[in-house]
């Protein structure tokens, strides 16, 4: 299994256990779905004995309903204006340019693949800045330390949530 974690951060953005898809050879679409997760306590997992202890009144079932990409990542809901938006891709630009020209010096990324994020990145971000309004951001738990991170963009075709990132902006990492 890959785990995706945020370049900037390394946040834990995504897992390789969605459908997912390289466009381009520069961004991944994955596809998500609605899901709900139970936040009940499993008595069998604290070694108790119901039958022979009190009765008690049970624990609240809550539960939480949304996307699975999200949900499983813990990835929150980042608001932007077209302006905001702006202003973040250039920052992150220069700030994912210089994290891989750093990892291609120690060798930890392929030559070259710096100079494919500098090329790729500008026609990405136009594709988002384009229906900006159409598109929910998501960012990691560590996205507001800096205002900075990758983000993924969420596009709802019909019942179908899909989740667009750039391939340079998350390093692989296998577990």
């Amino acid at each position: 299994m890959k785990i995706f974690k945020c370049l900037i951060t390394g946040d834990e953005v995504l897992a390789d256990t969605f459908k997912m898809e390289l466009k381009d050879n520069c961004y991944y679409v994955v596809e998500g779905k609605m899901t709900s997760v139970s936040n009940k306590i499993d008595e069998a997992l604290l070694g108790s004995n119901p039958s022979a202890e009190e009765q008690d009144e049970g624990t609240d079932d809550s539960a939480v309903t949304g996307v699975d990409v999200v949900i499983n990542h813990k990835l929150m809901e980042i608001q932007m204006d077209k302006k905001s938006f702006k202003t973040y891709s250039q920052k992150f630009c220069k700030a994912a340019l210089a994290k891989l020209q750093e990892k291609e010096k120690e060798g930890v990324v392929p030559k070259g693949q710096a100079e494919a994020f500098k090329s790729n990145a500008p026609a990405f971000f136009k594709m988002i800045m384009t229906d900006l309004d159409d598109y929910q951001l998501y960012g990691s738990e560590h996205f507001y330390d800096d205002d900075n991170g990758t983000l993924l963009y969420c596009k709802w075709d019909g019942e179908t949530p899909k989740f667009y990132f750039m391939k340079d902006s998350v390093e692989e990492e296998k577990v």
